[in-house]
């Protein structure tokens, strides 16, 4: 039980900082994110029809998707 404890407590002292971590960068993070993800899409019909290589900012990205929901 005394080494389940202590790889327990090992881990959730490593998730802490982690979570630290995205608390203190998380607009970064989200930038990042964004990023990635619009370079990803980049070559769908969505990603075309809406210029995802010209959406190289937030605003960018703002001004050219249209907000839409799933519901047809």
């Amino acid at each position: 039980m005394a080494l389940f404890n202590s790889v327990l407590s090992w881990y959730f002292k490593m998730r802490s900082g982690q979570l630290e971590y995205m608390l203190e960068n998380a607009t970064e993070i989200q930038e990042a994110l964004r990023i990635r993800l619009i370079n990803a899409a980049t070559g769908t019909e969505f990603g075309t029809r809406y210029n995802f290589e010209h959406c190289t900012t937030r605003e960018a990205f703002r001004d050219n998707i249209p907000v839409s929901s799933y519901e047809a």
